[in-house]
């Protein structure tokens, strides 16, 4: 796999960016700067010499981002602000959980979830597993995910206490976990490290589903991608969701009902037309250096390193990956 050379991919980078002024930087996918998309002073063009390095470029060699342990140093401290300033997650991303979850098997043996942020899919997944690892590079993520986990699998505890002392069979039958009883006041089946995937060791042919939610971006996808499917049992799902650069006028005109769904996620949600100013600034300072795959390149890597992946685009922003193990 060929890797873009840091100087030229910093290079390109820069001549693009220096193309445009700051109210024309490319439009990103979260609403902090979807407002300007829609700003029609934004939509002017720019002399297309400067884009013809990154064109090249990026034609020429898949698409990949250059990884480095300066860059996840970085990618650390971005998301322990964004934690800091956001502990209740992403609105986006948790609104294709179900579309997630109805991929995975009725019951796993055991899970692996990369970055798994404040823990919100975990506990989903903790639900049919029997032992859920979610693994984040950021500390102040994991240690929001412990501390929701600790407080859900508290509530989740009392509530089937009390279906069982009134006597409610069917709540009873609810809350019984795989063995039967009821469910322990803690998440047992339920891990957070915090780590990096890359230097993580993973056992091969170990997980019965493997999920990653907007994360890979940030990563060697073919890398990646590669350690995953080692992992994965013969039977085992791969679930990704994640981020993509629209390409085309049609993902472009996709922008303004993404836009307009995203704020009716967040009214009902949060109560909120735009995320909190603190919220924003920390986005800002992590999209500075965040660069995102077009459908293509998903398409083009996934039939060369995973046949038969189903890659779906979704509305807000996202694309998803569903692969099914089928060595035996």
């Amino acid at each position: 796999m060929r890797s873009v050379p840091p100087a030229v991919a910093g290079g390109c980078i820069i001549l693009f960016r220096q193309a445009l002024t700051p109210e024309q930087k490319r439009p990103s996918i979260h609403d902090s700067r979807l407002y300007h998309l829609c700003n029609p002073r934004n939509l002017r063009m720019f002399p297309a010499v400067y884009c013809l390095p990154f064109a090249l470029c990026f034609s020429i060699l898949p698409f990949t981002i250059y990884h480095s342990p300066r860059m996840s140093s970085t990618f650390q401290a971005d998301f322990d602000r964004i934690a800091l300033a956001s502990p209740e997650g992403g609105i986006q991303n948790e609104h294709y959980h179900n579309f997630l979850l109805k991929q995975v098997p009725s019951r796993c043996d055991q899970v692996l979830e990369i970055g798994c942020g404040t823990g919100t899919f975990a506990r989903a997944l903790a639900a049919r597993s029997n032992h859920v690892l979610g693994i984040d590079l950021s500390p102040e993520m994991i240690r929001l995910a412990r501390e929701n986990s600790t407080q859900s699998s508290k509530a989740r505890g009392q509530q089937a206490r009390g279906q069982q002392a009134r006597g409610q069979q069917a709540g009873v039958q609810e809350a019984r976990g795989q063995e039967g009883g009821v469910p322990p006041l803690w998440f047992s089946n339920l891990e957070f490290q915090v780590g990096d995937i890359l230097q993580f060791d993973l056992p091969s042919e170990h997980f019965d589903c493997i999920a990653s939610i907007a994360t890979l971006h940030h990563l060697p996808f073919r890398e990646v991608l590669l350690k995953m499917k080692a992992a994965l049992k013969p039977g085992g799902v791969l679930l990704i969701l994640d981020l993509f650069e629209p390409q085309g006028v049609s993902d472009w005109l996709l922008n303004f009902p993404a836009l307009s769904v995203s704020t009716i996620l967040r009214l009902i949600s949060h109560h909120r037309l735009r995320p909190r100013r603190e919220v924003r600034a920390a986005w800002a300072a992590h999209e500075a250096h965040d660069l995102y795959p077009t459908m293509t390149d998903m398409r083009s890597i996934c039939a060369d390193l995973l046949p038969g992946a189903k890659v779906r685009k979704h509305l807000l922003w996202r694309y998803s990956i569903v692969w099914y193990n089928s060595n035996s």
